[in-house]
């Protein structure tokens, strides 16, 4: 789930968040919640205090598209995150089949080189065609989404295929797996 500035800077986030996990009987480590780069940096140090509190919860959180915006690595290692969720518009500059040195392949490798190296989880976002699937992997990107595994749906339509057996929530591999 997204979380806008205003949410971020609120005060009683962790509460709020608290609130609707115990009401929806959701496990914290299900929920991931995303801040995007750009705004967490305009949000400042203030809600570096408050994402604490929902990171203690047992909830996770990351950065949208990563390597974007503002944030340093310094400022990784001050955040109570847990992943990065790099760029669809890095996926998109992949070179299939390329050396993973060469053009946009160089960025996304760095990308989740980093964020392995801040013992973060990395999400490529945008994935649409194999060779950006398997250059990924090939990279070390544990989590994917994108076209190439379902198009955007409805709540009702993501309810349906998650009550089918086999189907879930998976890492790189388990789609790589499923889809040989």
């Amino acid at each position: 789930m997204n979380l806008s500035v205003r949410q971020v800077v609120e005060p009683e986030l962790a509460s709020s968040v608290r609130n609707v996990l115990s009401g929806a009987a959701l496990d914290p480590d299900c929920l991931w919640l995303i801040l995007g780069e750009t705004a967490l940096m305009r949000a400042g140090h203030s809600a570096s205090v408050e994402l604490a509190a929902v990171a203690e919860l047992g909830v996770h959180l990351g950065l949208d598209d990563f390597g974007a915006g503002n944030a340093s690595p310094t400022n990784l290692q001050h955040l109570p995150i847990d992943f990065l969720k790099i760029g669809q518009s890095f996926v998109a500059n992949l070179n299939g089949g390329v050396a993973p040195d060469e053009d946009g392949n160089a960025i996304v490798h760095a990308l989740t080189d980093l964020g392995r190296g801040l013992k973060l989880h990395t999400i490529a976002d945008g994935i649409r065609r194999d060779e950006e699937f398997s250059l990924m992997r090939e990279f070390g990107c544990q989590y994917g989404q994108g076209n190439l595994f379902a198009r955007p749906m409805t709540g009702e339509d993501l309810t349906r295929l998650l009550v089918q057996p086999g189907v879930g929530p998976g890492s790189m591999q388990d789609r790589a797996t499923s889809r040989t």
